[in-house]
């Protein structure tokens, strides 16, 4: 049996209507890589590890940051979720020793250009992968396609962009997509191309219709290619289970430790 830390919670706030952003302290012995998730527990008393509602939660920051960063959907009447409401900055959250998963980029070989294909929160663990340097190192282009409902979940653009304040990096700007689009409005959405800040008006789409269509090589002068793509996808379980089968029929495999291929799964739900 693992043992559980107490991490003490450095601030928890709305980023959207149904989301928190949760930060707590990270135990000196808590080592991640980008991609994995950690195990958090809640209680009506916070210092007590008995009878802890669990959750497996992504992580959203870099390793060598001293707080763990958790973006966490609120559901309605969700035993987890009415705990996280009581839990307040100062309070402690339970957390599993060790970090879990697979979906990290030791699944591929670094090369070519990475995709990024995530819906709603999903976004979170290719938050922690993109603030990581030799992802801009190894790869000649990173692409993260967003999925979300309206634009109230289009949140992260501002985090995106200050991993660049690093002056190390301010090089590889150009080499970087963020498009979100929306799957439940027509409203254009802010995104990122080559860089710099732009609009988008893929609205009411999703991944199947931007993958069948043209879209990426008009707008993004790139392909998706046996050869050259590397394709993490993760969040709802429908969107991995369809795009992974599209992916597949057009000749993309999944990446096995034996065997690397071009596609990693993580169903977020």
């Amino acid at each position: 049996m693992t043992n559980i830390h107490l991490a003490t919670v450095l601030n928890k706030f709305n980023v959207a209507p149904n989301i928190i952003c949760l930060k707590v302290l990270k135990p000196r012995e808590f080592i991640f890589c980008p991609g994995q998730f950690a195990r958090l527990g809640l209680n009506v008393d916070h210092q007590k590890t008995d009878l802890l509602t669990w959750r497996a939660q992504s992580i959203a920051n870099n390793p060598q940051d001293n707080f763990l960063e958790f973006l966490i959907i609120l559901e309605d009447g969700g035993a987890f979720s009415e705990l996280l409401k009581l839990t307040a900055s100062g309070n402690g959250v339970h957390l599993d020793e060790r970090s879990y998963g697979f979906f990290t980029l030791d699944r591929f070989l670094l090369q070519g250009d990475l995709w990024l294909l995530a819906t709603g929160t999903g976004i979170a663990p290719f938050l922690s992968i993109i603030s990581e340097k030799k992802v801009w190192h190894n790869f000649q282009s990173v692409n993260l396609l967003h999925s979300v409902r309206d634009n109230s979940q289009i949140i992260y653009t501002e985090k995106i962009f200050s991993i660049f304040r690093d002056p190390s990096l301010k090089n590889y700007v150009s080499n970087f997509n963020y498009v979100p689009f929306t799957t439940r409005c027509s409203e254009s959405t802010e995104g990122i191309l080559a860089g710099k800040t732009t609009t988008f008006d893929l609205t009411r789409s999703h991944f199947i219709d931007i993958l069948e269509s043209s879209w990426i090589k008009e707008n993004l002068k790139l392909d998706l290619s046996i050869e050259k793509s590397k394709i993490m996808l993760c969040g709802n379980p429908n969107m991995v289970k369809e795009t992974r089968k599209y992916l597949q029929l057009k000749g993309f495999a999944i990446s096995r430790k034996d065997k690397p291929g071009q596609i990693a799964v993580e169903s977020f739900w």
